[in-house]
């Protein structure tokens, strides 16, 4: 697993070496990214259940100003902060080591991108992004991606997210929300 590009373009990280988290694969990464735009022109974003933390660092990578990172398993924890040390810019990074739903609660920040990423046997995606929304943590306009197995249909419409588009990678689907939110 690696940096596909940006400014830690070629950084290996590190994944752990068992089955408790599931990093996103560099191919689907890349899709991502491509998706979503190559580059950022600065923006926060939060990766609910960081894993590896290889997705915000590929967005930091790439021009996000600052990626909050949440992660509840002390394993995956550490090696967070092990590949946050590698990109020498730990400023730009905040890891809160706790549950994604405790994190929602607290944080009172407006993101431009959000990450999900539940591990599979775990779908919370609709009760997380209904938090979202009555904590008003998109902004408007703004993007939410959900990484889940290809056999999982969300609902087009969830609280203030419109669904705009479902890719297909193999056994994995990432699913691409706006904020669609009424002033």
């Amino acid at each position: 697993m690696r940096v596909i590009a940006g400014n830690y373009k070629g950084l290996p990280l590190k994944s752990l070496p068992n089955n408790h988290t599931r990093p996103t694969g560099d191919k689907v990464k890349e899709s991502l990214f491509q998706m979503l735009g190559p580059f950022f022109p600065g923006g926060l974003m939060l990766d609910l259940y960081g894993g590896s933390g290889s997705i915000a660092i590929e967005a930091i990578s790439r021009g996000m100003k600052h990626a909050v990172i949440v992660e509840n398993y002390p394993s995956a924890q550490k090696i967070i902060e092990e590949n946050i040390k590698k990109t020498g810019s730990a400023d730009n990074f905040t890891l809160l080591k706790m549950d994604a739903k405790m994190a929602i609660y607290q944080l009172d920040d407006i993101f431009d991108l959000i990450f999900l990423d539940p591990p599979y046997a775990q779908q919370d995606i609709l009760a997380d992004m209904a938090a979202l929304a009555t904590h008003h943590l998109v902004g408007k306009g703004r993007l939410v991606v959900c990484e889940t197995v290809q056999s999982v249909e969300l609902p087009n419409v969830i609280h203030s997210f419109k669904k705009i588009t479902k890719k297909n990678y193999g056994v994995t689907a990432l699913h691409f929300y706006r904020n669609e939110e009424k002033e």
